[in-house]
């Protein structure tokens, strides 16, 4: 079912006709030609939708791809800490409320969605599913989420044919849902910035350097939640994760309060396991039982980054030229590229300014540039979506 458009006699900020939505189509075309890294991108993302769908909160969740599971926290209003932190305690994965639920959307490939207070303003979900419930019983469940009182859109964002991230919209005014013009402006967009949003990730965890962080992390939660037991290598990566949240302060990570909650719930596909991208890479967190009185063990380990793409194969380079650009992919410089190949540095210099002219690229930096482009952002990018 889809919500009437009814803004017209409530006197809601709304952004202003087509232009404020085709300024927002070209920002977020721009922001795909861009390599920012997932939380700038994410937040740049948000502003540019809130041109075209107002919202008075928001939150921007990545998401394993092998669980679906929430793994980081990407973006958020300022005013989500709050809201956010009791969302991840008491609903996130909670299985008590049918279709609001998260797992459900992903159960049933529901890729956008508005849970509004009127069963018939609801948008995005079969209405087999709507018809479960009457009115009454929609409004009491409405009620019981204690969700944002105008209404929630929940947009799930897919690449390379996984999910790997979420947005919850809402408004905090009754009486002002979202319309549909507006879910169907981020309904049209949802493939364009799900590749933006991809590609970016994909940038980071292959710069992603795990170096010498091989020790796995041991973690002990009390019935509270609360760290209670942690050695070093668990001190060390807790902080990375925080770090890759960026937004907002929590007692613990967003990618453990899922696997906490995975392990909580049997909507999680493999139990309490996610895997997170970190500044020094991808690590992999397990959530078990600890103990009869509630206490939860988690382990988070190093994964090995993924293998770097191939060289494009429109790169018309010589054999010397293709292993030579290879090598500076993977970030090595001409006296280890030299080492590697056994010849001269003037030799690899040599191979490197012929691939340069051949590309038409002005050094290392724009070599990689071109590199990035070509195989981490989608082509579409730059094609105009309609508005």
């Amino acid at each position: 079912m889809r919500g009437e458009n009814l803004f017209s006699s409530w006197g809601l900020k709304l952004p202003r006709g087509p232009s404020a939505r085709t300024e927002a189509h070209r920002q977020i075309v721009e922001l795909g030609r861009h390599a920012l890294t997932p939380e700038h991108l994410a937040a740049r993302l948000m502003d540019a939708i809130q041109l075209a769908v107002p919202h008075d909160g928001y939150r921007l969740f990545g998401l394993d791809p092998a669980t679906s599971l929430i793994n980081r926290l990407l973006a958020a209003s300022d005013n989500d800490g709050s809201p956010r932190l009791e969302w991840l305690r008491n609903f996130y994965l909670a299985g008590e409320f049918k279709y609001v639920e998260q797992s459900f959307l992903v159960e049933f490939g529901l890729s956008v969605t508005a849970f509004q207070e009127r069963q018939d303003l609801c948008w995005g979900y079969p209405a087999s599913v709507l018809e479960q419930l009457t009115a009454r019983e929609h409004r009491q469940l409405f009620e019981d989420s204690r969700g944002p009182i105008g209404g929630t859109v929940v947009v799930h964002f897919s690449y390379s044919g996984h999910l790997i991230a979420m947005v919850q919209l809402y408004r905090r005014e009754r009486g002002k849902p979202f319309s549909e013009r507006e879910i169907g402006f981020i309904d049209r967009h949802v493939p364009l910035i799900g590749n933006v949003l991809g590609a970016a990730l994909n940038r980071e965890q292959v710069l992603g350097k795990i170096g010498d962080d091989s020790s796995s992390g041991v973690l002990l939660l009390g019935p509270d939640s609360r760290i209670s037991v942690a050695n070093r290598a668990g001190e060390v990566w807790m902080a990375r994760l925080f770090d890759a949240d960026r937004t907002g302060h929590s007692p613990l990570p967003t990618a453990i309060w899922s696997a906490v909650a995975g392990l909580k719930s049997s909507r999680g596909r493999q139990g309490g396991v996610v895997t997170a991208d970190t500044e020094r890479g991808r690590v992999r967190i397990e959530a078990s039982h600890a103990g009869t009185d509630g206490s939860i063990s988690v382990v988070v380990s190093p994964y090995l980054p993924r293998v770097l793409p191939g060289i494009p194969a429109t790169w018309s380079l010589t054999p010397q030229e293709l292993r030579t650009v290879e090598l500076v992919v993977r970030g090595l410089g001409n006296k280890e590229i030299a080492f590697e190949l056994a010849v001269s540095e003037n030799t690899v210099e040599f191979h490197l300014r012929h691939a340069y002219e051949k590309l038409s690229v002005r050094g290392r930096s724009q070599l990689l540039a071109r590199y990035f482009h070509e195989t981490f952002l989608p082509s579409y990018v730059t094609s105009e979506t309609k508005t």
